[in-house]
Order: C-alpha cells, then structure tokens, then sequence
C-alpha cells in the first residue's frame, strides 16, 4: 500500500488532491534542475567604452530582426551577430551579461570552397532586448537607430 501525499501514489493512479499536489510539486522541481533560470544581464554596468564597441560590432556584423510569432499576431525582436570570430562575440556575450556564442553549419559547398567556420550571438529576450535597444538608439547610425524605432514599437 502506497503512503498518500507522495508522488508515487499519484503515479499508482491515486487522485487525492495531496496526491496529485506532491506529484505537480516533483515536476516544478524537476524543470528547475533541468533548466535553471538564466542569470538576469547587468546592463547598468556597461562602461561607455564597451557600450561604444558594441554598437560599433553591430552597426558592422549585427543585425536587429522582428519575426511574426503564431501567439496572438504578436513578433519577436532579436538582436543577431555572425562573424568568424568567436572570441569577439564571447566578448560581446560577456559585456551584455546574457546569450551564448553558437556554431552555425556550413554547407557542403561552402567546406569545399574553404570558407571559415561562422558563429552567431543571438538574444531575444524581451526583457534584455529592449534595455539593450533603448541604450545603443543614441549611438547607433541614421539606418539602424530606424530600425531600432520599428522593433521598440513593435515590443510596446
């Protein structure tokens, strides 16, 4: 006989409610150890010096993307760079606090013609996404604070 109140009751197909809250308890706990909560980004202390570089490194390899998201007609914003300098981009990583520094394949064909290997920052969390925007708008070119404009509203 099953103790009730655990989650191998509920698993033995016992529905009393301490049941089935200690099984929904050992899932919440589960998730966490698989997908700990990413580390919130320290925008506030980016000196101007770095915030200078990094909006240089995107004005030059970044782009800002809005795709449509199936939720409700809403979009999503990224902030994209690729380049063939990893440790650029782990600096860029480090600088924001937030995103990772990714492979991206080549093809067949671009092996064969001996391309470098590509790798790509990406972020698109809102809530570093728009702090982000919000300070580099200021010391971005004409083209890219446009675009700046169009993905804030599009975040609002």
């Amino acid at each position: 006989m099953r103790k009730h109140g655990t989650r191998s009751c509920y698993m033995g197909g016992c529905r009393r409610p301490e049941c089935m809250k200690a099984s929904s308890t050992y899932e919440v706990m589960r998730r966490r150890i698989k997908h700990p909560l990413k580390v919130q980004p320290v925008l506030r202390g980016i000196s101007d010096l770095d915030m200078n570089w990094l909006a240089g490194i995107i004005e030059g390899e970044g782009s800002f993307v809005s795709t449509p998201t199936r939720q409700r007609g809403g979009s999503s914003v990224f902030i994209s760079i690729q380049m063939t300098d990893r440790d650029i981009l782990e600096r860029v990583s480090k600088i924001v606090g937030y995103g990772c520094v990714r492979d991206v394949r080549l093809s067949a064909r671009a092996i064969e013609r001996g391309w470098k290997p590509t790798f790509v920052w990406r972020i698109g969390a809102k809530s570093v996404v728009r702090p982000l925007l919000s300070l580099l708008f200021p010391i971005m070119g004409n083209r890219r604070q446009k675009r700046i404009k169009e993905c804030l509203a599009v975040l609002v």
